[in-house]
């Protein structure tokens, strides 16, 4: 395991607000054709069209506060949860906003640039999830001009494009790598291609900012999920900080399985043990989170 107390410090210059304002020429655009994320979904959001994520030309948000609960080192975070996500995890613990991103209170940026608390160590972009949100959010850093560190807290399953016009704007990616084979993002969230557009992503940010890979430990699924993940990050990205989340709890989709499904228990002490083995033995970054 490693230190708590990493440092992050926050990209504050001139440089930062040139790239805001590129990057909401950027979001704007995408609106009209949107591609922010790989379901390349194409619709006119300016114009109406909703895509699979749900979410149109303004953003909503169900929750914005001060957050203790995030990684010790960026902790306390001022958090916003958007709505709407381009994944569709069984499992969910935002599985309302996700699938009814409409059912969130519309997103005044405004509004929530003042409850920018001093108390707050960071700032935290989360969902649902961020890059189908990118145009309020990036009209939020413009009003607001955090002078703390800012965290895109992601499911990593945006375009190139989209992360590419957050480089020197966010400090601290935090990508949520799932799973560790296609056949249980597919079977657990919908999600095609996912293995090698997260990696491919995780592989586009490791050198822009600090890089946090967060895995949610799911019973059963240490062998299929954990362990090539552990290596893979190992092998690709070891400078980043590891963090293992061993709370699950079935939310959402996974209460309406047959009890016999593990997906509807909790991750067993043994099987959080046999983690923490698979991390040290890989040699990563980690901390662990209940």
């Amino acid at each position: 395991m490693i230190d708590t107390e990493l440092q992050v410090s926050p990209s504050i210059s001139t440089h930062r607000w040139d790239r805001v304002r590129q990057a909401l020429l950027f979001s704007s655009q995408q609106l009209s054709n949107c591609h922010l994320c790989e379901r390349h979904c194409g619709v006119d959001r300016w114009g109406g069209q909703l895509g699979f994520c749900g979410v149109g030309a303004q953003s909503r948000y169900y929750s914005a506060l001060v957050n203790y609960g995030e990684e010790p080192f960026l902790s306390p975070s001022y958090c916003i949860y958007f709505t709407g996500c381009e994944m569709r995890c069984i499992f969910c613990s935002a599985h309302e906003w996700v699938v009814r991103p409409g059912s969130g209170e519309m997103a005044d940026i405004e509004t929530l640039a003042a409850g920018l608390n001093p108390s707050a160590r960071t700032v935290s972009f989360i969902g649902g999830n961020p890059s189908v949100n990118l145009h309020d959010i990036l009209r939020f850093i413009d009003l607001a001009r955090p002078a703390i560190p800012l965290c895109w807290n992601s499911n990593f399953y945006e375009t190139p494009g989209t992360l590419e016009h957050l480089f020197g704007i966010i400090d601290v990616f935090q990508a949520d790598y799932k799973f560790g084979n296609d056949a249980c993002a597919e079977s657990l969230a919908k999600t095609p291609h996912y293995c090698e557009i997260v990696e491919r992503n995780l592989l586009l940010v490791r050198d822009q900012g600090r890089l946090v890979i967060r895995h949610l430990l799911m019973p059963g699924h240490l062998d299929c999920c954990l362990l090539p993940i552990s290596r893979w990050v190992r092998a690709n990205c070891p400078d980043a900080v590891f963090f293992l989340m061993t709370g699950y709890i079935p939310w959402g989709v996974v209460t309406r399985l047959r009890p016999t499904s593990p997906m509807c228990g909790r991750v067993s002490s043994d099987e959080i043990s046999r983690a923490e083995e698979i991390c040290d033995r890989q040699g990563l970054k980690w901390l662990k989170a209940g």
